[in-house]
C-alpha cells in the first residue's frame, strides 16, 4: 500500500513537471532537465531502500547482490547521466571518485565501536542431560570484556555434539555447572513392525516449554509423517534417506504445549536413536554464579544460540 500511494504522488509530480515544462518560458534545456530529474524519482524511491536493506542483511561479504541492485539502478539513470555528463565527460567520475574516496576514509576513521554502534557477541548455556554435564560456549573467536566471565582460564576450541550433532564447527567452550534443569522427553505412541518396516509412532514435547526444539536422527531413521496440534503432514521424500552419511535434523520453533508427533519408519531390527536438544531465550540462573550486566558498547549478536539455553537427551528405541 504504501509503494502504491509513493507511485501516485511521484506520478502526480512528474505529471505537473511535464505541464510546468511544456507551458513555461524557459528554454527547451532547463524545461528537459527539471523532466529528467523528476522521472528520476522513482527509480531512486524504490531501488534506493531496497539496496540499502539488502546490504543491511548481507553485509559486507556479499555486497554483490547490492551491487546488481546499483547497476540495474544506473541503468534505468541513464539518461540523466547522459544529460549531466554532456559537454563535461570526466566531470562526474571525477566528482564521485573523489566522493568516493571521502567516504572510504571516513568510514575507516569512524569504523569501529562505541555504545552508539555496539559489538556483536553471543554466548550460551548448553546442558547435556544425559551425562549431567554443562558448558558455557560461544561462536566468538575469541573472549571479550563480557563473555570473558564464562569463558575463564583458557577455554578450549572443540565442536559440541550433544547440541549440534553432525556439526564439525567448533565452539569457544568452557565447563559449567549442570543446572537443575528438566530434559525433553519421548513418549512411545505406536511400535509395529510390518514386513521389513518398523514404523514407531513417538510424541516429543519440552517439559521446561522451551518455544525451540531440535529432534536428530541417524541417517537410515526416516520420517514419514510429523503431527502438530493435530494437522498431518506427509513428507513425500525425507531430507535425508538410507544412503545419507550424517543425522537428520528437524527444527520445530513456536512448540505447543502438547508438543509434536513424528511417525519414523526404519529396519526391523535396527534400534532407534534420536537426540532432543531444546532451546530457550535466557540463561540460566545458576547457584554461586552472577552475571555482570552486558555493557553498552556490546549487544547479542544475531545467531540464534545467541544468549540462550539448550538441554540435550538421547533416547534410543
Amino acid at each position: 500500500a504504501s509503494y502504491l500511494l509513493a507511485w501516485s504522488i511521484l506520478g502526480g509530480l512528474i505529471t505537473l513537471a511535464l505541464i510546468f515544462a511544456t507551458a513555461g518560458e524557459e528554454s527547451q534545456s532547463t524545461k528537459r532537465m527539471a523532466v529528467l530529474a523528476l522521472g528520476a524519482i522513482p527509480a531512486v524511491a524504490l531501488f534506493v531502500p531496497m539496496i540499502y536493506l539488502l546490504f543491511a542483511a548481507l553485509s559486507l561479504n556479499q555486497a554483490a547482490a547490492s551491487a546488481v541492485l546499483l547497476i540495474l539502478l544506473l541503468g534505468l539513470l541513464i539518461p540523466q547521466l547522459s544529460y549531466i555528463t554532456a559537454g563535461t565527460r570526466w566531470l562526474l567520475p571525477a566528482a564521485t571518485g573523489v566522493v568516493s574516496l571521502c567516504l572510504i576514509i571516513l568510514g575507516l576513521i569512524y569504523s569501529g565501536f562505541s555504545n552508539t554502534q555496539p559489538r556483536p557477541n553471543n554466548i550460551f548455556y548448553g546442558l547435556n542431560a544425559d551425562r549431567q554435564e554443562a558448558v558455557w560456549a560461544s561462536s566468538d573467536q575469541h573472549p571479550d570484556q563480557w563473555t570473558a566471565q564464562f569463558l575463564t582460564g583458557a577455554p578450549q576450541l572443540s565442536p559440541l555434539e550433544a547440541y549440534f550433532p553432525g556439526t564439525p564447527r567448533p565452539f569457544l567452550n568452557n565447563q559449567a555447572s549442570a543446572a537443575a534443569l528438566p530434559a525433553p522427553e519421548i513418549k512411545v505412541l505406536e511400535d509395529s513392525t510390518q514386513g521389513n518396516r518398523r514404523s514407531l509412532h513417538v510424541r516429543i514435547t519440552s517439559t521446561r516449554q522451551a518455544p525451540v526444539i531440535s529432534v536428530y536422527g541417524e541417517p537410515d531413521i526416516e520420517i514419514k509423517e510429523v503431527i502438530v496440534n493435530g494437522n498431518r503432514t506427509v513428507l513425500e521424500q525425507a531430507t535425508q534417506g538410507i544412503n545419507a552419511t550424517g543425522p537428520w535434523v528437524v527444527r520445530y520453533y513456536a512448540l505447543p504445549e502438547q508438543g509434536l508427533e513424528l511417525m519414523l519408519e526404519a529396519k526391523p531390527q535396527a534400534e532407534v536413536k534420536l537426540k532432543l536438544v531444546d532451546q530457550s531465550y535466557e540463561l540460566p540462573v545458576l547457584p554461586n554464579f552472577s552475571v555482570t550486566a552486558r555493557p553498552d558498547n556490546l549487544m547479542p549478536s544475531s545467531t540464534p544460540w545467541s544468549d540462550a539455553t539448550l538441554v540435550s537427551k538421547s533416547f534410543s528405541f
